[in-house]
């Protein structure tokens, strides 16, 4: 795997777990709010939120974003075209579209997908946390988000922490298997179904 050039902030993406989070929103908000019409999702409004709910005080001036995902899981639910990862290669998030903080940014996206003969998702997570370590020694980047959750990323994730001084965000569920250990001012988490509940329509009330 050899990932684009890297910029100051990256953002890596478990699409099996984007996928898994917006079914599973889909499915509880329609049996608690039966008559409420959903927002259909927006690739540049997830990207957006995810970027903004960061809170991260610099940016810079591009943000890779690096989709993971299996070849026979490729497309994302209750979206919007484009919905097809394989089409996200080459894509670009208008500047002018997107701003965070005191930073026009431009989002250059990116895809790769995992060994289309193998389903295991021990090889799969694997191939994410290589993503991971590629971001983590990339010596330009100093930003890391992280949409994912699964066991297999808290060793990596502590290395991160222990042996670099770059931001780190996870988004993880609510029953997260992301347990870090040795948290310090570098790191954070953030919810990713209220990122997706927001962007679905709901009210922070409602989520």
């Amino acid at each position: 795997m050899k990932l684009p050039p890297l910029h100051e902030s990256v953002v890596l993406v478990d699409t099996e777990y984007l996928i898994q989070t917006i079914e599973e929103n889909l499915r509880f908000y329609s049996d608690l709010y039966p008559k409420k019409k959903f927002n259909r999702l927006d690739l540049a409004n997830i990207l957006l939120s995810i970027a903004s709910s960061a809170k991260i005080e610099t940016v810079g001036k591009k943000i890779n974003i690096v989709f993971l995902y299996k070849p026979n899981h490729g497309t994302i639910p209750f979206m919007n075209e484009p919905n097809r990862v394989s089409d996200f290669i080459g894509f670009t998030i208008d500047p002018l579209a997107i701003y965070i903080g005191e930073d026009d940014c431009t989002m250059s996206l990116a895809s790769f997908y995992s060994d289309p003969f193998s389903d295991d998702d021990t090889e799969y997570m694997q191939e994410f946390c290589q993503m991971l370590r590629m971001a983590a020694h990339n010596p330009i980047t100093r930003n890391i988000l992280v949409v994912a959750d699964h066991e297999n990323l808290n060793l990596p994730l502590e290395t991160v922490l222990d042996t670099t001084e770059k931001n780190l965000v996870v988004f993880r569920a609510s029953d997260s298997q992301v347990y870090v250990s040795n948290p310090n001012q570098n790191y954070h988490y953030v919810n990713f179904e209220y990122v997706i509940g927001l962007c679905m329509g709901l009210e922070m009330g409602e989520l």
